[in-house]
């Protein structure tokens, strides 16, 4: 079920590429984590690297950058090109520091000129430019907690009486506990489309993939 979740979270980052980029990919694609390697970062840019190597046909490389709490990861990213070859892996506030630094401080000095007050840039600027990097960041968070089984079997186990349950364990209890793989593998099916289902309908709502130069 995690792999599922990664290739979710895969068909999120292949749909935050250009719509008008028609030649796209023609080089080699980056995965930025923002963490040292062999952490959790690291292992689902891994696992989300290689379907999206598939899917796309060209090499995509997982580079980790870590340091400053994720900071220097996300300011090489903020540096790099808008051109969908430089992706940012990390927390939401990782993603969230790259995304600020990003922003060209002559749409905030334009503002000034025009009159605009500190609320007003605030959403008129920065919010609208942020859409972009913290919609899929908070979509593939939502994919994580979705399957977040670890919490959920070490503090209370699916209890009292099942009511903290969720699809995953429950698709635990049917194997280990009735040996009924065939409807637990179900379970998987069925989480994965929920999640497909939510991640296209938030992108398709809030049109965070789409160009807002």
């Amino acid at each position: 079920m995690f792999m599922r979740s990664c290739l979710v979270a895969a068909a999120l980052i292949a749909a935050i590429v250009p719509a008008s980029a028609q030649d796209f990919p023609n080089r080699t694609i980056h995965i930025v984590v923002a963490y040292a390697p062999g952490g959790t970062g690291d292992i689902v840019a891994r696992l989300i690297a290689v379907p999206l190597q598939a899917e796309l046909g060209h090499q995509v490389v997982v580079d980790n950058k870590p340091g400053a709490c994720g900071t220097i990861g996300a300011a090489f990213v903020a540096r790099a090109n808008a051109d969908g070859y430089t992706i940012l892996l990390g927390s939401d506030q990782v993603v969230a520091t790259g995304a600020l630094q990003s922003i060209s401080k002559e749409y905030y000095e334009a503002a000034s000129i025009d009159g605009a007050s500190g609320p007003q840039q605030f959403f008129r600027i920065t919010l609208p430019l942020l859409r972009p990097a913290m919609i899929p960041a908070a979509m593939y968070g939502l994919i994580v907690t979705f399957n977040l089984f670890n919490l959920i079997y070490m503090v209370s186990g699916g209890g009292p009486l099942r009511q903290t349950e969720i699809l995953v364990t429950t698709a635990f209890r049917l194997v280990n506990e009735q040996r009924l793989y065939g409807l637990a593998a179900a379970f998987g099916i069925y989480t994965m489309i929920i999640l497909l289902v939510l991640t296209l309908l938030t992108n398709r709502i809030t049109k965070a993939t789409e160009s807002y130069v």
